[in-house]
């Protein structure tokens, strides 16, 4: 009965051992169930050699000598080891010297068991059993101190501690004390009960660690929705195309100082006397008014590369990192559908909305400025004093879209427009004035055919107006105007002609627009 019992309890253990071997591959970031199978693993050996019937059965060929020697030696083992486990389960509780002495002297035991001679083990015994009892006291205390801190599943491991120490006390009187009244192979038993509550409390510790786990995922995957949330909401007032010309990547990694260089093209627009326009709207109707024009023209810059830098009131500035031709095919775009909403508006009787355009191409220097507390991205460059110029000749010429000549240059086929020369401004650095034009937009074909005739006769004008020709160049804007009456371009020379006539010019005039800053 007695080997009967040994050889389950073999069984159970090996079994242990390999499946917590297993589970130790599957994660081996937890040491718990490394220690506990070669726990269970030794204390087999321990089983194994420990009765002669088991030993005789399982291996004939061993002698009952050195089976008794391998039974004092995984004796010897088992308890630095049982601190060991102890220590993985509760890695706070075991000082690192207490396991690396019980190991030392666990060693040392071993190694006399194994060498010394077989008429000298009898007496080793007693000194082996007092080194064990205090190891196994040292144990015990070390489980009732975590029991005591409340630790995880501490009560269960004691508990289990507690019994197999009662079983195997009971086992040494009952073999020392004939007349003892138990069983004397209750250990085995007791031993059975420790590993399933040692095994049912790692088990408990695995869900505990995959519920943390995956609580933490939860967590991490609800921090990062919540970073690209802020993200995308910041996003809303510095573009992510601005980013990328910083070489950002977002908006969490933008430093005070951070800038670059490159050649874009600026598009300056608004709303020409938006002030008339909106002296009929209260305040609520105003920015609903703003924001949906926006929310139409947003889209169309960002379908054509580029993006709003910044929004000004009634207008916007928006920038365009690839070609200059992507800025005015959207400057095109946004006059088709101002032309659309301004059928809208002639149908409910409301005033038309007049929007003008200016585009221009040059280096310019973009950033992030301020200070550690605020910080705002920026632009600095002449590009945008110039956009900025352009943008003010719409509402002097009343034209949609005007553009440098840098711009039409770089145009793969500017037939592909109508437009004509328009004006001359000064740029810094540049000793002669630069023609710039205005390009038609939103117009019917029968507009656009009354622009291309007017053309010729328009620029001759011009020409004859910067050779100070005044008198003959007014005939020509005469006749623009007869064309098409609504051209305040031809209006505004026809009355400057009359008034340079009349006065004299200064001696450096050379028609170029003056702003006032």
């Amino acid at each position: 009965m007695a080997v009967l019992g040994a050889l389950l309890l073999l069984g159970c253990l090996l079994t242990a051992g390999l499946y917590h071997g297993w589970l130790y591959l599957l994660r081996p970031t937890d040491r718990a169930p490394l220690v506990l199978g070669a726990w269970c693993a030794l204390l087999a050996v321990f089983v194994a050699t420990r009765q002669a019937g088991v030993v005789t059965l399982l291996f004939p060929s061993l002698s009952l000598s050195l089976s008794a020697r391998l039974s004092l030696v995984s004796l010897q083992l088992i308890l630095p080891l049982t601190i060991s486990l102890v220590e993985a389960f509760y890695p706070t509780l075991v000082p690192q010297w207490v396991g690396r002495a019980s190991w030392g002297l666990g060693a040392v035991l071993a190694l006399i068991a194994l060498i010394m001679p077989e008429s000298i083990l009898p007496g080793l015994r007693v000194v082996e059993w007092i080194a064990d009892a205090g190891l196994a006291v040292f144990i015990g205390g070390m489980l009732l101190q975590a029991w005591r801190r409340k630790l995880p599943d501490a009560r269960l491991v004691l508990s289990g501690a507690v019994i197999l120490g009662l079983v195997a006390l009971n086992d040494f009187l009952a073999f020392q004390l004939s007349a003892w009244p138990l069983s004397d192979n209750l250990t085995e038993s007791g031993l059975l009960i420790l590993v399933m509550l040692l095994a049912f409390s790692l088990a408990r510790r695995t869900v505990r660690t995959a519920t943390t786990a995956h609580t933490e995922a939860e967590q991490l995957t609800l921090q990062v929705q919540r970073l690209q949330r802020l993200n995308q909401a910041y996003l809303r007032f510095v573009p992510q195309s601005f980013l990328n010309l910083l070489g950002k990547d977002d908006i969490f990694t933008v430093r005070l100082g951070d800038q670059a260089h490159k050649t874009v093209t600026v598009m300056f627009a608004g709303v020409r006397d938006f002030t008339a326009l909106s002296e009929n709207m209260s305040p609520a109707e105003n920015f609903a008014f703003i924001n949906t024009l926006f929310g139409g023209l947003s889209p169309i810059i960002r379908e054509h590369n580029g993006f709003i830098d910044q929004y000004r009131g009634d207008g916007l500035m928006a920038i365009f990192p690839r070609q200059p031709e992507d800025a005015l095919r959207a400057a095109m775009a946004i006059g088709r559908l101002l032309a659309a909403l301004n059928l809208q508006q002639e149908a409910r009787n409301q005033p038309q909305i007049k929007f003008g355009m200016g585009l221009h191409v040059g280096p310019m220097m973009m950033g992030i400025v301020g200070e550690p507390e605020f910080m705002d991205n920026t632009v600095i460059a002449e590009v945008v004093r110039v956009t900025s110029r352009l943008d003010r000749l719409t509402k002097r010429f009343g034209a949609t879209v005007v553009i440098s000549e840098a711009i039409l240059t770089s145009l793969h086929d500017s037939s592909d427009y109508v437009f004509r020369a328009l004006s001359k401004i000064q740029a810094r650095g540049v000793a002669e004035p630069q023609t710039v034009y205005e390009v038609f937009a939103g117009l019917t074909t029968e507009q656009l055919d009354i622009k291309r005739f007017e053309k010729p006769i328009f620029e001759g004008g011009l020409f004859l107006y910067y050779g100070r020709r005044f008198a003959e160049a007014r005939d020509y804007f005469k006749q623009a105007l007869a064309l098409d009456p609504h051209d305040q371009a031809a209006q505004l020379y026809i009355n400057r002609c009359d008034e340079f006539s009349q006065a004299p010019l200064a001696t450096d005039w050379n028609g170029a627009e003056t702003f006032v800053q």
